[in-house]
């Protein structure tokens, strides 16, 4: 009999065991409390580790952490990256994890790159080779740089040179729970497309079924409650226009 997949323990079993293991320099790590991780398009994966004293000798500062995640025994890796600080006290130690994209957000005196006749995949693949990543996928749509007059482009991190040449279609730099960075085309946030659907059951009489839009006909309802807000305030156009000039009335009525 084949175990079921962890999509399959997600959408269809109430009730599940979650495993979580955590490997320090290449040892997996015993004793741990709580974990939690945050991923963010255009930020740094973080994660953080409390555990039982003592740390091992394989936990040391810039070690390689790498964290699996799942449902009764099935994981999948959740986060890839290094000990950022450690911090051990009388009730248990504390481990800051970074992800591998943290070689973009590393601050250097401010420096001028210029870009002639460079296409922008070739241009971002230099510089993420540059800050030393070395798994990257590097997909853009092809134009080129400095085809007329040379670009500089001022910077103070690799990260930030990378999202100026990215960010002309809308894409930033994004790390991948494997370490993988990757530049490319996605969908906005809010999507046009569903990445995972939640749903609570249909009633009718004392049959509950499922929408007819979930296909799976073994999936649970997940939804509990659900709420809508509108913030009118936070409800605006922008428009954003490069060498404009904009008058503005200050407080005395002052025209700037």
């Amino acid at each position: 009999m084949a175990l079921p997949t962890l999509k399959q323990l997600y959408e269809e079993r109430d009730t599940k065991r979650l495993t979580v293991v955590v490997e320090i320099g290449g040892n997996n790590l015993a004793g741990v409390r709580t974990l939690a991780w945050a991923y963010v398009f255009g930020q740094v994966p973080t994660c953080t580790i409390s555990t039982d004293n003592p740390l091992p000798a394989t936990t040391t500062h810039r070690a390689n952490v790498r964290v699996f995640g799942g449902f009764a025994a099935q994981t999948v890796v959740v986060f890839t990256g290094t000990g950022e600080s450690l911090s051990t006290g009388s009730r248990g130690s504390e481990i800051e994890c970074v992800g591998r994209s943290r070689a973009l957000d590393v601050p250097y005196q401010r420096q001028t790159i210029v870009l002639q006749n460079t296409t922008a995949n070739a241009g971002v693949t230099s510089l993420l080779a540059s800050a030393g990543i070395v798994d990257r996928v590097v997909n853009l749509p092809a134009w080129t740089i400095g085809s007329v007059v040379r670009q500089e482009i001022e910077v103070s991190t690799f990260g930030e040179a990378v999202n100026k040449i990215a960010e002309v279609d809308g894409s930033q730099a994004y790390e991948m729970p494997s370490g993988q960075i990757r530049v490319e085309l996605r969908d906005p946030i809010p999507s046009g497309s569903v990445f995972r659907q939640y749903f609570s059951g249909v009633l009718s009489a004392l049959t509950e079924s499922r929408p007819a839009e979930v296909t799976n006909a073994n999936a649970r309802p997940r939804l509990r409650d659900l709420d809508f807000t509108t913030l009118y305030r936070e409800v605006r156009n922008r428009v954003f226009v490069r060498g404009a000039s904009v008058e503005t009335t200050g407080p005395t009525g002052e025209k700037n």
